[in-house]
């Protein structure tokens, strides 16, 4: 069996631990000690940390560049065509000209952006050094009779905890920071457990018989060391609260949606890359999840069957957008996606359905441009916009505050619907003229009756087949007795 040595430094003396190759058989020590030699070795890669006055600078820096490229964009737009310049040809060279000044924008952003970066890594791993030396601290390099004492007086403290809450079937249990390695399978027996605390333990995986609890709501697994969950835990039909913060997680059970009871799922400070796509559709009752300081760059098209959900924090993840079914969520009224930085570029328009909602944070992400559907948005009363590079609506209008912002939205959103409104009157009056004008229907649309007679008789078609208007009735007249007769004929055709 080989051996390797870890060094910890950090102001007193240095601490030699010999750590087994074999992670299977490692130490509590050796294996804080190289968890905090990781997460040294992070901040380290990473060089000195910003200095503050640099850092404000850079935001500072961003948003002069964010202003100027706008008043640059502005001038280009507002620029009249030239005469004897063909106007679509013109209007295509002002377009490469935005394009081109973006493009200049984005790249002079870098190097501020990249140390804006430097500074959240920075505060991310510092923290993860914190947490090392927290576990780290209280521990000896080698175990001593008093410690072995303590292990087997914590194994009688369980073992009898455990036997108290069988016999008297207790519904709740508290084994949080007991130095857990493992929890026995016999504890699948104390079918009477409706709350189990097992957080700030050792806990490397769960055993199968947890699926013995049958009326547990509130299972805390928070700040353990698990890599997975067991396929039994979707058996818990009555849990209600799930708390996996702070393990290793890096994917979930399939069979956790099965938990259609659960109301709360959180999953923080884990190593998760995906939420799983069918979700969804089975956690009809989850009103909160937050998912946040994780690896996932996507969230699936299901997410939008949570129709009960209303709170939703993802942020400090690697999310690229959100998906167009977010509209779905009607009840939401605290939506999180901030810190996703460069990957995070747009919302999609369904956002403005999202009625409910009442606290939005989009801060540090790349989004240029808030789809005008936010105007609907009459309920939210915080929105976080911090480093972003806003074009829509331009920084004047978010630096008046929120009110001023949202009224520039609903403004936008006004605009929209009468410009809309206006194309589809224009379209369906255009298309009753044709229907006048041609020779067998001439004078079948009286001309005040413009769009409006035509839109419900194409309703009708769609809803029932040209048979069903056609041929609804007693037959007028020999050509519609015709019609009447040979409706599945017609309706083919169509």
């Amino acid at each position: 069996m080989s051996f390797e040595e870890v060094e910890m430094g950090g102001g007193g003396e240095e601490i030699q631990v010999k750590v087994l190759s074999d992670v299977t058989e490692f130490n509590p020590l050796a294996l804080a000690v190289v968890k905090l030699s990781d997460a040294r070795a992070k901040v380290k890669e990473l060089g000195p940390r910003p200095d503050p006055v640099d850092v404000e600078e850079a935001r500072k820096a961003i948003l002069r560049i964010q202003d100027a490229l706008q008043d640059q964009v502005g001038e280009v737009y507002a620029a009249p065509c030239p005469p004897g310049h063909d106007l679509e040809r013109w209007q295509s060279s002002q377009t490469e000209k935005v394009k081109a000044l973006e493009e200049s924008a984005a790249k002079a952003r870098e190097p501020y952006e990249a140390l804006l970066e430097l500074e959240e890594l920075h505060i991310l791993y510092e923290e993860e050094v914190k947490q090392a030396e927290l576990a780290v601290e209280g521990m000896e390099e080698e175990p001593s009779a008093s410690n072995v004492e303590a292990e087997e007086e914590v194994d009688e403290y369980v073992s009898s905890k455990l036997q108290e809450a069988l016999e008297n079937q207790l519904d709740t249990l508290d084994l949080s920071s007991q130095f857990l390695s493992y929890v026995p399978e016999s504890f699948g027996r104390i079918s009477s457990l409706v709350i189990l605390n097992l957080s700030n333990n050792r806990l490397e995986f769960l055993p199968d018989s947890i699926a013995g609890l049958v009326n547990l709501e509130v299972l805390d697994l928070q700040h353990n060391q698990l890599k997975l969950l067991p396929d039994s835990i979707g058996l818990l039909s009555k849990l209600k609260s799930l708390d996996v913060s702070g393990n290793a997680l890096r994917v979930l059970p399939a069979s956790l949606g099965r938990c259609s009871a659960l109301v709360e799922f959180i999953a923080n400070f884990n190593q998760l890359e995906v939420w799983p796509s069918d979700f969804g559709f089975q956690l009809n009752n989850l009103q909160t999840l937050s998912l946040h300081l994780n690896k996932i760059s996507s969230l699936p098209p299901s997410i939008g069957e949570l129709r009960a959900l209303r709170f939703l924090d993802v942020h400090f993840n690697k999310l690229r957008g959100l998906p167009s079914t977010i509209g779905n969520l009607s009840n939401l009224t605290v939506l999180d996606v901030s810190s996703n930085f460069r990957d995070f570029a747009a919302l999609p328009d369904s956002v403005g359905d999202l009625v409910s909602l009442t606290e939005m944070d989009l801060s540090f992400n790349q989004i240029h441009e808030l789809p005008i559907s936010m105007g609907r948005l009459t309920n939210l009363r915080k929105l976080k916009l911090e480093e972003n590079p806003l074009m829509v609506p331009p920084m004047e209008v978010v630096e008046q505050g929120h009110e001023a912002l949202m009224q520039y939205m609903a403004k936008l959103w006004s605009e929209s619907l009468k410009t809309e409104e206006e194309k589809n009157l224009a379209k369906s009056s255009s298309f009753g003229r044709a229907f006048q004008g041609n020779g067998s229907t001439e004078g079948w649309i009286p001309a005040w009756a413009g769009g409006s007679l035509v839109n419900s008789w194409l309703g009708k078609v769609q809803a029932g087949g040209l048979g069903s208007l056609l041929g609804g009735g007693k037959p007028s007249s020999p050509r519609a007795k015709t019609q009447s007769t040979d409706d599945s004929y017609l309706d083919q055709e169509l």
